[in-house]
């Protein structure tokens, strides 16, 4: 008897290994950590005086672009300043 349960896992998983790649998406996969070739970058370097067009960054109060950078998040327009802690600008 324990060999038929034995059996019946053994074939279950052999089973669900091999149908892997046809029932999960690829987009939910492990193995595909390569960004696109046009991802955006977030981060500016230090120093820059002009946001990057690509940036997904913008100020909550006027809707203009934002220089985020480790240090802080600056709107060059009016000059406000953010934050940043943990990596994350806090821009409430």
């Amino acid at each position: 008897m324990a060999a038929g349960v034995v059996g019946t896992a053994v074939f279950v998983i052999g089973l669900a290994l091999s149908l892997w790649p046809y029932v999960v998406p690829r987009s939910f996969t492990f193995w595909e950590v390569a960004a696109p070739a046009d991802a955006v970058v977030s981060w500016a370097e230090p120093g820059r005086s002009e946001p990057d067009p690509k940036s997904p960054w913008a100020d909550p109060t006027t809707g203009e672009p934002l220089i985020v950078t480790h240090e802080g998040a600056f709107n060059p327009a009016t000059g406000r300043r953010y934050a940043v802690e943990q990596n994350i600008p806090r821009l409430f």
